[in-house]
């Protein structure tokens, strides 16, 4: 492999990360029979596993030909052995062994005591500080890579490997101690790194580079801010090459004053510095930008809130059409109930047949929700507000009406429900309103609950995932799989695996389940 190719050293740099923040980090090695029929069928159902139980924030990588490694951050010994149960209980005969650590508890004595480094994690995924084997298009091992690379990112037809942009990196002479990454990887980790800021609350900076085009002996001048940036960025910072004349770095654990500071000593290398920058704060500023009314943003948060899952045009399209269709043959099938349910309301209690709300749709958009009126009218939220409150911030002690082996979190009597209210809120027949809001485009029929503003301003920043991701939906994950019965935190866990992922297979099983879960009218009150 070209030693001018950088690649993202994430074993070392998580490494340095658990030392400076004493977070525990957990490692597990799957170890294949090499002579094994079916290997690599064994291989695409071990990652089919991991990518349903696996946090963004954890790591996938291909150690070598026979032998996939994990990297969990945030884990400690009881949580890796859980997950480990979860994975191999998706097995009746186990074709791989398992070698787990936890660093800085076990990982030293596993692989120091079989006098062994720490793996290298070929790219894309992981690697250490030592120099990895050699790999070339004709060797085995890259053939296997690329192979699993088409497991894991079947529709990612973007170049990668050891030559990917390599014409442009190239083009720069190379700093003996910073070789910037590629855009692909750079993007990557920082995926993973707002994926980490989301969970840990600390803050996340990016600084952009950007040199004059028409700029003369713009390649010395680059090779000189990657020596100054070699002097100022920490093991956990990363330097990105993302256009000709794009430099990036990605600062963990950075708010604006230290991003400020990190600018002001690298312009201090300069007389006159050839390039203007650019600092972005996440998530400082991204719950005002979720909850203004205008949809105007400033440019650097366009690079944040960018979404994880780029749905194809095609398949953007295909859930459109279904929703259409669906919505329709909804409203043509349930037409005579909703005119019953309609005259029910209508005759028992005084003030409007459809409550409307204002909801948050996907990116954080207002939008009217239509559900049939289950309250009485002028009544106060601050039970509910209340509710939401002690939900989101995980009192469940506080809102749980069931027992310690069949928690209920819901308002299970809820003076301002009126007689009908209670029935169609038991059937769910209150929800048909919004075949109107799935047929205008506001929802979808399948996918997240869409929040109240009100909601929305508990969250953690983590939170936020489920409505800029993912346009809100009638049904969804949860409420097939856990309703009333799931604290907040794994509710959002259901709706982020959800939109990871999402197909209209997945869609059609969710909406069965939907039907079986109304007929019981589990988890409705």
């Amino acid at each position: 492999m070209d030693d001018t190719y950088a690649k993202p050293k994430l074993v070392q740099t998580e490494k340095r990360r658990a030392d400076r923040t004493k977070a525990p980090l957990s490692i597990a090695l799957f170890h294949f029979n090499a002579n094994q029929h079916g290997e690599l069928n064994n291989i695409n159902k071990l990652f089919d596993l991991l990518r349903n139980s696996t946090r963004e924030t954890d790591i996938v990588g291909y150690v070598s030909d026979d032998l996939i490694g994990l990297i969990l951050p945030d884990t400690n010994e009881e949580r890796l052995q859980k997950f480990m149960k979860k994975i191999v209980s998706g097995y009746a005969d186990l074709p791989f062994s398992v070698i787990t650590g936890t660093y800085p508890d076990q990982i030293f004595d596993r692989f120091v005591m079989e006098n062994r480094e720490s793996p290298d994690f070929y790219p894309l995924f992981l690697e250490d500080s030592r120099k990895p084997k050699q790999l070339d298009s004709s060797s085995p091992v890259w053939s296997s890579w690329i192979a699993l690379k088409r497991i894991i990112s079947p529709n990612d037809n973007r170049q990668s490997g050891p030559h990917a942009e390599r014409h442009r990196l190239n083009d720069i002479p190379r700093s003996p101690s910073v070789a910037p990454l590629p855009k692909f990887y750079f993007l990557k980790q920082l995926q993973r790194e707002r994926r980490r800021t989301d969970r840990t609350k600390v803050p996340l900076s990016v600084v952009l580079f950007r040199f004059d085009a028409t700029l003369r002996g713009k390649a010395n001048s680059v090779h000189h801010l990657l020596e100054l940036l070699h002097g100022s960025i920490r093991e956990t910072d990363l330097v990105g090459y993302l256009d000709e004349d794009l430099i990036g770095v990605l600062l963990s654990d950075t708010n604006q004053e230290g991003a400020q500071r990190f600018v002001s000593k690298i312009v201090k290398g300069y007389k006159n510095p050839p390039f203007s920058t650019l600092i972005g704060i996440y998530p400082d500023q991204i719950f005002d930008n979720l909850l203004m009314e205008t949809d105007e943003r400033e440019d650097i948060h366009h690079f944040f809130l960018e979404d994880s899952i780029k749905p194809k045009p095609l398949s953007y399209l295909l859930k459109r059409f279904l929703d259409i269709m669906g919505s329709l043959v909804g409203l043509v099938l349930f037409s005579p109930l909703m005119l019953l349910t309609a005259l029910a309301i209508k005759f028992t209690s005084p003030g409007p047949i459809i409550f409307k709300q204002i909801r948050l749709g996907q990116r954080g958009v207002p939008f009217v929700f239509y559900k049939f009126r289950s309250m009485l009218t002028n009544t106060d939220d601050r039970i509910h507000r209340e509710y939401v409150t002690h939900l989101i911030k995980g009192n469940l002690k506080e809102i749980n009406q069931g027992d310690q082996e069949t928690p209920l979190y819901k308002i299970k009597e809820d003076p301002r429900v009126t007689r009908v209210g209670r029935i169609i809120r038991k059937t769910s027949i209150d929800e048909l309103p919004q075949l109107f809001n799935v047929l205008k485009g506001d929802m979808s029929l399948v996918g997240p609950r869409p929040p109240l503003p009100y909601e929305v301003e508990k969250y953690q920043s983590w939170h936020l995932r489920r409505i800029l991701d993912a346009k809100p939906g009638i049904t969804g994950l949860w409420q097939v799989e856990g309703r009333s019965q799931t604290s907040f935190d794994d509710m959002v866990r259901l709706d982020l695996q959800y939109i990871r992922n999402w197909s209209p297979w997945l869609d059609f099983k969710i909406l069965l389940k939907t039907v079986k879960v109304v007929l019981k009218s589990a988890g409705a009150f």
